[in-house]
């Protein structure tokens, strides 16, 4: 028998570990016979493969998923598989969720409600003859689903004031950072449900501002809402801060996040 129809070994049995041709003569000793030829195509050394669209993403709400399940060997996926992902906080270990089925190159979505760096772990599989797929684990994937926060200081004042220093501070916490696309603007208002008798002022995070000088009344300060890069949106309705007037100074609430 041979391998390659030019080096002959006398064998009874021949073992192919790879695909290809194998050549035979009958040989009594004496006598050859004219040389035969067989295909082998059912060698099957190829592992299977596991394939995560997209393997990571920056922050967002949530994230379209898509996990690919496939045999290049030729001898199919074992019907024993289970397809299975698991959503982990940790890259190395299944922490902080459970495995959830999935079907071959079926989308899903990932990280609703979710704050925080997470991994995709994906069980591995194996063909018919054996063959296990690598460890697959993909990541970062970011999520962000915390709004962003805007806060007024002081929260409250007691004393009767012609005018009064305050900070307006916004922050985000959920990891996608605020939008640069924000409106950071104040309004002091007479009404406390419509922007009347002012004008939208523009105002920078964490810096001190005055606010009233000149004012005689009540007077409300609405603040626009913002958004984080997630899309995630202040909260509509605040802390609500009183500054006690008197005639000559300004009662103002503060009411956060009035949307326009």
């Amino acid at each position: 028998m041979s391998e390659d129809n030019r080096n002959w070994t006398t064998t009874e049995k021949l073992t192919v570990e790879e695909n290809g041709t194998i050549y035979a003569i009958f040989w009594d000793g004496i006598v050859g016979g004219r040389a035969t030829s067989h295909q082998i195509t059912n060698i099957d050394k190829i592992k299977p493969t596991i394939t995560v669209n997209p393997e990571s993403s920056t922050a967002s709400k949530i994230k379209e998923v898509t996990i690919t399940v496939g045999d290049e060997g030729g001898s199919g996926l074992s019907n024993s598989n289970r397809y299975e992902y698991y959503l982990s906080t940790s890259s190395s270990t299944q922490t902080g969720g459970s495995w959830e089925s999935d079907t071959s190159e079926n989308s899903f979505i990932i990280g609703e409600n979710l704050t925080g760096t997470y991994y995709i772990h994906v069980r591995e599989v194996i063909d018919n003859v054996g063959n296990m797929s690598e460890p697959k684990v993909s990541g970062e994937f970011n999520c962000d689903n915390t709004a962003p926060i805007i806060s007024v200081s002081p929260s409250n004042a007691t004393t009767a004031v012609k005018s009064q220093a305050i900070t307006i501070t916004t922050s985000d916490t959920g990891g996608s950072d605020l939008s640069i696309s924000n409106s950071c603007e104040y309004y002091l208002s007479t009404s406390s449900t419509s922007f009347s008798g002012g004008d939208w002022i523009t105002y920078k995070s964490g810096v001190r501002q005055t606010i009233g000088t000149g004012y005689n009344g009540t007077y409300y300060l609405f603040v626009k809402q913002i958004r984080d890069s997630a899309t995630n949106v202040s909260n509509q309705t605040g802390t609500i801060t009183t500054i006690a007037g008197a005639p000559e100074g300004i009662n103002v609430r503060v009411i956060l996040n009035r949307s326009t």
